[in-house]
């Protein structure tokens, strides 16, 4: 079994994006975004594990406490495992 992404929900996706490219040296495909469900993401590669899915959707900022939607940035993991 591995793990196949991770997800990270963000409050800033484009920041985000640039710190795993900047300090990472990810490799970025294009952004996904689908404006019915008001989501967005990007798929960032890096050298080598899992690939990182970072993602953004209005009504999940929503659901957060405020003092969470307030703070400068937050995130929430997942994992996707795919058995080999």
């Amino acid at each position: 079994m591995r793990i196949e992404h991770v997800g990270i929900w963000c409050k800033d996706l484009e920041q985000m994006k640039c710190f795993y490219t900047h300090f990472f040296n990810a490799k970025s495909n294009d952004k996904y975004e689908n404006k019915t469900k008001g989501f967005r993401s990007y798929f960032l590669t890096l050298s080598d594990g899992p690939r990182i899915e970072l993602m953004q959707m209005d009504s999940v900022l929503n659901l957060l406490p405020m003092y969470i939607r307030s703070s400068p940035d937050w995130l929430t993991l997942h994992f996707l495992l795919v058995r080999n």
